[in-house]
């Protein structure tokens, strides 16, 4: 095997990994929020290990297989919520085929200006070292799912004039 295929993909965008996957476009050029029902991605279509230069945020109802991330792989056979930041390695069991939840991906250039931009590194979620999902009650997950609803709401809204008017962020 050629040392090439072992270096991982880099997606520096959300419209780069939606067009990989064959999503639609993104409504906001920073943050996506996708709804996955079952089967409806196909894993076959990522690379085998690939980078987010974004954090990924996301909740599965459950996962048949395992997901690598780092050296290891989280455990998810109950589902729960995992998370990675920018610039780490994954990659795909080819053995997951329920991928059912809600997925959010967001630029760190959404937090510019923000103190969470600073203080988000400080999350040991988003760390190599966290490597199982958060797992959740019953009551936890209607609040995520609420939430996931709630930022899908304001996603499907005008974007502001200054987003419009940037062409940095139209990729």
């Amino acid at each position: 095997m050629k040392k090439e295929e072992n270096i991982p993909h880099k997606f520096e965008s959300l419209s780069d990994l939606h067009r990989v996957l064959g999503l639609p476009k993104s409504l906001h050029p920073l943050i996506s929020l996708v709804e996955i029902k079952t089967n409806e991605i196909d894993s076959d279509k990522l690379p085998n290990s690939f980078i987010y230069n974004f954090y990924k945020i996301s909740y599965k109802k459950k996962l048949s297989g395992k997901l690598k991330y780092g050296q290891g792989f989280y455990d998810f056979q109950k589902g729960g919520l995992f998370f990675k930041a920018p610039n780490q390695v994954s990659a795909n069991d080819t053995n997951n085929e329920d991928h059912s939840g809600f997925t959010l991906l967001f630029h760190p250039d959404f937090l510019a200006g923000y103190p969470l931009l600073k203080k988000i590194k400080q999350y040991s979620f988003f760390s190599y070292s966290a490597n199982e999902a958060l797992h959740l009650s019953d009551k936890e997950k209607e609040n995520i799912i609420s939430i996931f609803k709630i930022i899908d709401q304001e996603l499907q809204n005008r974007l502001d004039d200054f987003w419009s008017r940037c062409d940095y962020f139209t990729n």
